[in-house]
């Protein structure tokens, strides 16, 4: 599974320990993120594994992220979105099968966060 979030740099940042990884995908034991760049979240949940490891049947999170709010955000509403590269023909939102050989797009809902 793979993930690119677009957050408001001047209002939230990465937390020091930006994620963690829910039961619910404890199986994938290639999951990282990168937040090298200011306002954008790409991350990556996979398994080498044979059998591979997959997200467990079930509702719950399989990835939690954590965000500071800064000091001279200021009030009002903003957003997180799941937003793909535009620069790319490749979908940067996707999962696949447990055989990794049939890409999943999943119709994904964004999220807002607001500063009071």
């Amino acid at each position: 599974m793979a993930l690119r979030i677009a957050y408001d740099s001047s209002v939230l940042q990465p937390s020091a320990t930006p994620y963690s990884q829910p039961p619910r995908a404890s199986s994938l034991e290639n999951y990282s993120g990168y937040f090298d760049v200011p306002g954008l979240i790409t991350f990556l949940m996979i398994s080498l594994n044979n059998p591979p490891g997959k997200i467990q049947i079930g509702d719950g999170p399989i990835l939690e992220l954590y965000f500071d709010v800064k000091l001279t955000a200021p009030s009002g509403t903003t957003s997180l979105i799941f937003a793909d590269d535009p620069g790319t023909p490749v979908q940067d939102n996707q999962l696949s099968d447990t055989t990794g050989t049939k890409l999943i797009l999943p119709q994904l809902v964004n999220g807002t966060f607001t500063v009071q």
